[in-house]
């Protein structure tokens, strides 16, 4: 047979104090008049809660503003690209054929080389200084595209010419794609040097 040895009276005092302790913070936080959160506490995490949804909704309307700006501006691009490819194979094929080198060649002033001519060239060349393209709807809006050519800025004013690209809302207001390039001339590499 086990016998059990007789328990401590100390660890019995001290279960029992412990039960008394409980009991007691218990029984003085039912009656407590301090019970749940003050008026003040509860308009402070109001508070801070309409805070912290303003700034949430702001982020997520700037988000939701650059978004639609970037698509327009990638629209943009790719309409400005696709002018470019034209005039980048109408350059190529300007003069081309001429034998053994473009008349253009033998100019004395970039008014008369062969980027002017292609630039004011009504049927190979781009048809004039500047050139309105569109309109074009994307984005929920109409947009503008402008090309203006300068050879007298470029590099070399008499086989090169300097483009600049302007995409802008039709109904007016700021730019929203603003593109320069430069297109070289192709027949300018047959010019005797």
């Amino acid at each position: 047979m086990v016998q059990s040895l007789p328990a401590s009276p100390l660890a019995s005092k001290n279960k029992l104090g412990i039960h008394r302790i409980l009991r007691a913070w218990l029984l003085r936080r039912s009656h407590s008049p301090l019970l749940g959160f003050s008026l003040v506490e509860v308009l402070v995490a109001m508070m801070v809660t309409m805070i912290f949804v303003a700034i949430m909704l702001q982020m997520f309307v700037s988000a939701a503003f650059f978004r639609s700006k970037g698509v327009q501006y990638n629209q943009a691009f790719n309409w400005i690209q696709e002018d470019y490819e034209l005039v980048f194979k109408r350059a190529s094929g300007y003069e081309a054929d001429a034998e053994p080198a473009s008349t253009f060649c033998a100019a004395t002033t970039p008014a008369n080389g062969l980027a002017a001519n292609f630039l004011n060239d009504t049927t190979l060349g781009l048809g004039g200084t500047t050139v309105d393209l569109g309109p074009k709807a994307f984005g929920g809006q109409s947009f503008q595209l402008t090309r203006t050519g300068n050879y007298a800025s470029s590099a070399n004013p008499y086989k090169l010419l300097k483009l600049t690209y302007t995409v802008t809302p039709t109904s007016g207001g700021e730019a929203i794609a603003n593109i320069n390039t430069e297109v070289v001339i192709y027949a300018g590499f047959k010019c005797p040097s």
